[in-house]
């Protein structure tokens, strides 16, 4: 049976979580050290909207590639990272 993880609500969002604690914190910082990288061999800046935004490139273009929990690791680092669009500035 599949493992099921704890979404973030919208009251969680902008840092309100303690994701220290959440089950998909080592997969997340796995996610995000892996795309630093990545951004730091095309000579970009790892700002947290770049990341997200390649996380969401990622996302888009890997649908049944990607292990269940990764997926929901990428998910919960875009909530983090990233306001949704209609919150930009």
């Amino acid at each position: 049976m599949a493992e099921k993880y704890v979404t973030l609500s919208s009251s969680e969002k902008g840092g309100h979580m303690d994701y220290r604690n959440h089950p998909l914190f080592p997969e997340m910082c796995r996610v995000i050290g892996q795309v630093v990288l990545e951004i730091h061999e095309f000579g970009l800046a790892p700002k947290s909207l770049v990341i997200a935004g390649m996380l969401r490139t990622t996302l888009a273009g890997k649908q049944h590639q990607l292990a269940p929990e990764t997926r929901a690791a990428m998910e919960m680092a875009i909530t983090l990272m990233a306001p949704p669009p209609d919150e930009a500035p």
